[in-house]
């Protein structure tokens, strides 16, 4: 009958499935171990960063990643264990179990790649975000001028104010700061503003 042959040909691709990753077991060990070594051998780099890092920017900037070398190593140490638990339960002819000690190993490797990753990735976004900082700085005491010849709302004196303190708490130069927060609240400020300069001007017309 049909449910009997459905479950006859789901037990068949069941078994090519598990025959199959038994005949790559060796192949993806071997590139599990070849990931996690590469990875082991960026550790130092990556320290070595975050300290660098950790002087320029603040805690409240460097938590994404303050642990990401930490955290890439138990992944790797995961990873290499999988491997040699999979290892030793192929040996034994414990395919199965050969199997499930495999099966997370390459994704522990990958997500280590990507916390390693994060970290040099987190440089350059730093970067980035202190150089649209320095424009939206410049932008906002612009705004701060044309502010004192537009109607001087409530609204416009608030949003004045809101933004004179986000400019004033900003970091100073040489000293750790988070550009990632002073630049949301910064524009944040900013557009507030803007918004209240052209509802009060629009209302005076």
């Amino acid at each position: 009958c049909e449910w009997a042959q459905d479950l006859l040909d789901e037990k068949t691709s069941e078994l090519a499935e598990s025959i199959a990753k038994v005949r790559r077991a060796p192949e993806i060990i071997a590139q599990v171990r070849a990931d996690a070594a590469s990875l082991s051998q960026r550790i130092p780099h990556t320290n070595e960063t975050v300290a660098r890092l950790s002087e320029r920017y603040s805690d409240s900037a460097m938590h994404q990643i303050t642990a990401s070398a930490a955290e890439a190593e138990q992944l790797i140490a995961f990873a290499t264990h999988g491997a040699d638990v999979s290892e030793r339960r192929r040996a034994a002819k414990q395919n199965e179990e050969a199997n499930l000690a495999l099966e997370t190993a390459p994704e522990a490797t990958r997500r280590a790649s990507s916390l390693l990753d994060a970290v040099e990735d987190f440089e350059i976004e730093a970067l980035r975000a202190e150089s649209t900082l320095a424009e939206v700085v410049a932008d906002s005491r612009g705004d701060l001028i044309a502010a004192r010849t537009a109607p001087q709302t409530p609204a416009v004196t608030s949003a004045v104010a809101a933004l004179q303190h986000a400019l004033s708490a900003l970091s100073p130069a040489g000293t750790p700061g988070d550009p990632f927060a002073e630049l949301s609240q910064l524009r944040t400020a900013n557009t507030s503003l803007d918004d209240a300069i052209a509802k009060a001007r629009h209302r005076a017309e």
